[in-house]
């Protein structure tokens, strides 16, 4: 059941959370979303038919605060599905996905908006990251050192973001704060990976980062991060690699002929960055262990 048009145009950003059993997070996540500085925005929580307590949890807390809205959803759309339903309900001048585990700094919607309401050509903003495990305790993570801004033209833009390596949290601008007209442009179905979204995406918009407000990423048992932060030593070094071979042919065929040139050429100095990643990844592990 989509919200009327009227509501969405209330507000200048609309917050698409998409989810499916919630329950361990998405109070936080709301409380964080509902102590924002900037305050002209809904939230839009559409349930993929959890069997869990996420929708007693929701309701709940929109009695507190009547930005937040619930829709219900009859039957699983498929995580992909249920990302596009909130995108597609979207009417707001901005749009931004947000996940039901994660937490922002409380200046990070005011911060993307005058990002954003700066720019002259597309972009979307987004900001730094902080990895928090399940108890919201900091914990290291190499995207934590990474540069997240990919500017200047299409063509090097893509191609950076193509060599940099998938264990620096590369995927984690998806959840940028968008132009809503921009967003609407995804056709998410044709994406297998967010990875090749955020690449189709630089073929359209520039990533700006925002270095004084923070995305806090939270790596827990049933996140996909998890995998990436438990995969470790000589296996995982080389699944990694293999791993992203598999990628590589997901930016294959949204690659302009110039680009897939240069895409196998630099595919051997990808493989290295990878191999260096994991390395570093696993030097910050032992690092972090020794310190506990």
């Amino acid at each position: 059941m989509p919200l009327q048009d009227e509501i969405q145009q209330e507000a200048l950003i609309t917050i698409g959370m998409p989810v499916y059993n919630g329950s361990s997070f998405i109070q936080l996540a709301l409380e964080s979303l509902t102590k924002q500085s900037f305050k002209d925005f809904i939230v839009l929580i559409s349930d993929n038919a959890s069997t869990d307590s996420t929708e007693q949890i929701v309701k709940e807390f929109a009695k507190t605060d009547s930005r937040i809205h619930y829709i219900r959803q009859t039957k699983n759309l498929g995580a992909l599905g249920n990302f596009e339903f909130v995108l597609r309900q979207a009417h707001s001048k901005y749009f931004m996905w947000a996940a039901c585990d994660d937490l922002w700094s409380e200046n990070w919607l005011e911060t993307k908006v005058k990002l954003l309401e700066s720019c002259k050509q597309p972009a979307m903003a987004f900001s730094k990251i902080q990895t928090i495990n399940s108890d919201g305790e900091k914990i290291p993570h190499p995207a934590l050192s990474i540069d997240l801004n990919f500017t200047g033209s299409k063509f090097m833009r893509r191609v950076r973001y193509y060599l940099m390596p998938e264990l620096y949290g590369k995927a984690n601008p998806i959840y940028s704060l968008y132009p809503t007209e921009l967003a609407k442009t995804i056709k998410l179905q044709k994406f297998s990976l967010d990875y090749h979204l955020v690449f189709e995406m630089l073929n359209r918009a520039e990533i700006r980062i925002c270095t004084d407000s923070t995305f806090y990423k939270r790596i827990h048992h049933a996140s996909s991060g998890d995998e990436q932060a438990t995969n470790t030593g000589i296996i995982g070094k080389i699944i990694r690699p293999l791993k992203s071979w598999s990628l590589y042919w997901g930016y294959w065929p949204l690659a302009t002929v110039a680009e897939r040139v240069w895409l196998l050429l630099l595919l051997p100095l990808k493989l290295i960055l990878i191999y260096g990643a994991a390395v570093f990844s696993d030097i910050q592990k032992r690092q972090s262990k020794r310190q506990n």
